[in-house]
C-alpha cells in the first residue's frame, strides 16, 4: 500500500514539475512583444517631374559585376568562356575529321568502299566470316565470297569452299585447290 502511495506522489510530483517548466520556459517566449510596423517614406513624384538619374536598384546590373577572385569583369568573363567553348568545339572537329580519314583510310587498306563491303580485284576471292551462329541442331557461318552473303551449314559449301567445322567466332574452310584455312569473325585469319 505504501509503495502504491509513494508512486502515487511520485507521479504527481512529476506532473506538476513538468507544467512548471512549461509555463517558465514557453510562455515568456510566447509573450514577446512582435517589432513595431515602420512604414518607410516615399518621394513623391509630380506629373511633370522625371525620375532622378541616379535611382538606387535592390540588384545590380549583371554586366556591372566584378569577379573578386580574378578582378575581371562580367564581359570579360562571358568573352573568355566563349573562347574556350569555340576551342573546344574546333578541337572535337578536328578529331571527327581525323577520325574520317583514318576510317577512310582502313577501308582503303581492306578494299572496302564506303557503300558497304566490296573487294576489288584478288582480294574479292578471299572468303570472309561475318558471323557464326551456333545451336543445339545447327552450326552456321555467315561468309562472304565474291560478293555473295550466304549462311552455310557445317558441311555445306559456297563458290568451291567447304566448310568442315564451325566454332564460336571461327570457322575451318577447305579451298577449292584442297588447302585448309581458319576464318575469324570480322575478316582475319
Amino acid at each position: 500500500m505504501k509503495s502504491r502511495k509513494l508512486l502515487y506522489v511520485l507521479v504527481i510530483l512529476a506532473a506538476l514539475i513538468a507544467v512548471i517548466l512549461i509555463l517558465t520556459l514557453f510562455i515568456p517566449v510566447l509573450r514577446k512583444p512582435a517589432p513595431p510596423l515602420t512604414m518607410m517614406p516615399q518621394q513623391e513624384i509630380k506629373k511633370g517631374e522625371e525620375l532622378p538619374e541616379e535611382t538606387q536598384f535592390l540588384f545590380e546590373k549583371k554586366e556591372n559585376f566584378v569577379d573578386p577572385f580574378t578582378s575581371t569583369s562580367y564581359q570579360n568573363w562571358k568573352l573568355r568562356e566563349e573562347l574556350e567553348q569555340k576551342a573546344n568545339e574546333i578541337e572535337l572537329l578536328k578529331l571527327e575529321l581525323e577520325r574520317a580519314k583514318l576510317i577512310k583510310e582502313l577501308r582503303e587498306l581492306r578494299g572496302e568502299k564506303a557503300g558497304g563491303i566490296y573487294y576489288r580485284g584478288k582480294a574479292r576471292d578471299i572468303p570472309v566470316l561475318l558471323a557464326t551462329s551456333l545451336s543445339e541442331n545447327s552450326k552456321r557461318a555467315l561468309l562472304l565470297i565474291r560478293g555473295k552473303k550466304r549462311w552455310v551449314k557445317e558441311g555445306g559449301s559456297l563458290e568451291g569452299y567447304r566448310v568442315m567445322k564451325i566454332v564460336k567466332g571461327k570457322a575451318i574452310l577447305k579451298t577449292p585447290q584442297g588447302k585448309v584455312m581458319e576464318l575469324k569473325v570480322g575478316g582475319g585469319k
